[in-house]
């Protein structure tokens, strides 16, 4: 498993809230923010940086899932029993980071939903956000990168949501290129459509 030492870890895009008695199916959560968390899990179940998780609150209609990149792994405590897992979030608007800051904040889920008090987000099939097949070549992938970072990047688009287009095409192109990143996310998508059929 590959981990970073605490001085190659990403800075936070904003600050965490404390939490009191929150956990997920990983774990338990530490701290909480609108755009990603931190997770103590045992050190033999730890994702890896670049993984793409989904996390799970509650049972039944009160579950909400959440999914996120793995941005760190380090080990917690002296026997490296444990490990401290942080997580980005994928996907989130800003509606919906207001949400999950009353989450972090009071455990209470409101707003996370577009209709219902619950978040349900899918595993994303990040070939379609490129129109290939999960089959394509890395050249092919590379290819259609390219096309579709020309006609939505920044500096060219006048779409006002084409930086969040570009980031997403960003954060799909760099798991989609590295072979071993893309292993896993196949293995993943398989389970989750395995799961949704």
């Amino acid at each position: 498993m590959t981990h970073e030492s605490p001085d190659q870890i990403h800075s936070r895009v904003e600050p965490r809230l404390e939490t009191t008695g929150m956990s997920c199916h990983a774990g338990r959560v530490l701290d909480m923010s609108g755009s990603g968390m931190r997770v103590l899990v045992p050190w033999k179940t730890a994702p890896r940086v670049g993984d793409v998780e989904t996390y799970v609150f509650g049972e039944g209609p009160e579950e909400i899932q959440l999914l996120a990149t793995v941005r760190w792994v380090r080990p917690a405590g002296r026997m490296h029993k444990r490990a401290e897992v942080g997580v980005e979030f994928v996907g989130i608007t800003p509606p919906k980071r207001d949400a999950l800051r009353r989450f972090a904040a009071t455990g209470v889920a409101s707003g996370l939903g577009d209709e219902t008090e619950r978040v349900r987000v899918e595993y994303p099939d990040l070939y379609k956000l490129f129109g290939l097949s999960p089959y394509a070549s890395q050249e092919d992938i590379r290819r259609a990168y390219h096309k579709l970072a020309k006609y939505c990047h920044p500096d060219r688009s006048q779409d006002p949501d084409a930086p969040t287009r570009f980031a997403e095409l960003q954060k799909a192109y760099s798991i989609l290129r590295d072979r071993e990143l893309r292993s896993r996310y196949d293995e993943r998508l398989a389970a989750e459509q395995r799961r949704a059929a």
